[in-house]
């Protein structure tokens, strides 16, 4: 059984506050967590990476933020520990899979934001479906 959390946010920079807040909130539902202020940090920087993605990418820079929404679902399971993060998006269609990890030694701004959260994260995925993308963020408790 999970604890869930949803938000419907508007697909503006301003907003993704929000989604960092309520990481916070959703991880503190797990007691006992050994590093939980690292652990917190990891996961919130991997869904603002790619919710700044969405707002850039999938809507061009977030010009119509009402009608261009982020609605996350933010899971905490107790068994096996973890967090779940699904971050639906309506905006063009993005393959993750198809971004080369960057040049680190080639130091310019912006094309990292995918490569942290596969770094800091089990599992990250998105999928197109008929009404947009569905990215699948997983933090696996220890």
């Amino acid at each position: 059984m999970a604890e869930v959390l949803k938000l419907d946010l508007p697909g503006s920079l301003s907003q993704v506050t929000h989604l960092r807040d309520a990481v916070a909130d959703t991880l503190r539902m797990l007691k006992g967590v050994e590093d939980a202020e690292s652990i917190c940090y990891n996961v919130q920087l991997a869904a603002q990476e790619i919710a700044v993605n969405i707002v850039e990418h999938a809507y061009k820079g977030g010009r119509d933020p009402e009608r261009q929404r982020i609605r996350a679902t933010l899971s905490v399971f107790q068994r096996p520990r973890r967090i779940e993060i699904e971050l639906r998006d309506s905006g063009a269609p993005f393959n993750p899979t198809l971004m080369p990890d960057p040049l680190l030694d080639d130091v310019h701004e912006g094309g990292y934001g995918v490569f942290l959260a596969r770094t800091l994260l089990d599992e990250l995925a998105c999928e197109r479906e008929s009404s947009g993308n569905c990215w699948r963020l997983i933090k696996n408790i220890p």
